[in-house]
């Protein structure tokens, strides 16, 4: 297993192997409050619906129970419940903080948590956001390059990406 492990970082570290953050990375991490974040499936659609199961067809994944919230109260609304669970303080878990040591210089992740921006804070990194929506554009992503001394992000054109050190 470690000769495993030893592959990946090695991987990591020459660029060859993205590393990929689901929800999976949050499994025994707990808020300040001591709450545990949400790391599976399961856990989340309990968290978006106040500890309620859902029906099974809407529990087998939680993009189904997410998509059923959305229709019923809207997107404000399920927008309004995962900035909740994400903005909750909790400290990086060992994996973020082992990968970004690794210097790769693309990460992809799924969730929703601004924990690896957060780390990222003081080095300047590209940021693509994904639109799940359908809209007349050909993009179905916005870019975003972050401004350490401003501390914010600004909307800029693909060529950014050519001088970018990080992008997420």
């Amino acid at each position: 297993m470690s000769e495993i492990i030893e592959t990946i970082k090695k991987e990591l570290r020459n660029q060859t192997t993205v590393p990929y953050f689901g929800l999976g990375i949050f499994e025994g991490t707990k808020t300040k409050e001591g709450e545990q974040m949400p790391f599976d499936s399961d856990s989340m659609i309990l968290t978006l619906n106040n500890g309620r199961p859902m029906s099974q067809r809407l529990m087998f994944e939680y993009s189904r129970a997410a998509m059923h919230l959305e229709e019923r109260r809207g997107v404000d609304y399920l927008r309004q419940l995962v900035n909740h669970v994400y903005t909750k303080d909790y400290a990086p878990t060992p994996l973020h903080k082992a990968v970004l040591n690794m210097m790769p210089r693309y990460i992809i992740d799924t969730n929703r948590d601004p924990k690896l921006q957060e780390l990222l804070a003081f080095e300047p990194h590209c940021l693509i956001l994904g639109k799940s929506r359908i809209t007349a554009e050909k993009d179905r992503f916005e870019l975003y390059e972050y401004d350490v001394e401003n501390k914010k992000y600004f909307l800029v054109e693909e060529e950014a990406l050519d001088d970018a050190k990080k992008i997420l």
